[in-house]
């Protein structure tokens, strides 16, 4: 616990306030859909981002940090404190957008958010070709799931969309926010004997 605590922060505040959001839903029960995002009740600014912290369970906070929790402190110590939290607010709005634009009602959570930390951290995976194709083989896997399951997770109340949005969002986000090079299959360049 003492590395998570002094290599990722950032993951360890997300958390933290997760949990704490959850203690006062379970005090105030009514407090959930304050939180939301949910575009047929009245909408202020703040769900735009309590939505991505806030969960509609213990259950639901539990499955997703507990998913979650590995890609998001590798992806932390890849990208740093800061980066980091500026990814993964923009993958959970990112969810949100594609969320809104397929299904259209509200949703809750870090799903979102999550699914796109675990493509952020599948793309920076290792130093090798094959660690990126194991990551990206991860992704394509858990991107097909989704698809598959949309019909009846949206019968369920699941925000699919929000998942399939975060992956998508974490895939394009993160090439441009992570400085090192990733992996590609290209074998180097030869130098040159000039």
């Amino acid at each position: 616990m003492k590395r998570i605590i002094t290599t990722s922060p950032s993951t360890l505040l997300l958390l933290s306030i997760a949990v704490m959001l959850q203690c006062l839903c379970s005090i105030d029960p009514t407090l959930v859909d304050k939180l939301a995002y949910d575009p047929a009740a009245h909408i202020s600014i703040f769900q735009i981002i309590t939505h991505i912290l806030a969960h509609a369970s213990w259950e639901h906070l539990m499955g997703n940090f507990l998913f979650g929790l590995p890609f998001m402190v590798y992806l932390e110590n890849k990208l740093g404190s800061k980066r980091f939290l500026e990814f993964y607010m923009l993958c959970g709005l990112g969810g949100l957008l594609l969320h809104m634009i397929v299904v259209g009602g509200g949703c809750i959570g870090s799903s979102s958010a999550i699914f796109g930390a675990t493509a952020g951290a599948c793309m920076v995976y290792g130093n090798t070709a094959l660690d990126h194709c194991l990551g990206m083989l991860f992704i394509a896997i858990r991107l097909i799931q989704q698809i598959l399951m949309a019909p009846l997770a949206l019968l369920m109340g699941i925000a699919v969309f929000g998942h399939i949005g975060g992956i998508l969002t974490g895939l394009m986000l993160v090439k441009r926010l992570y400085r090192t090079e990733i992996p590609t299959t290209k074998p180097p360049a030869k130098p040159s004997n000039t």
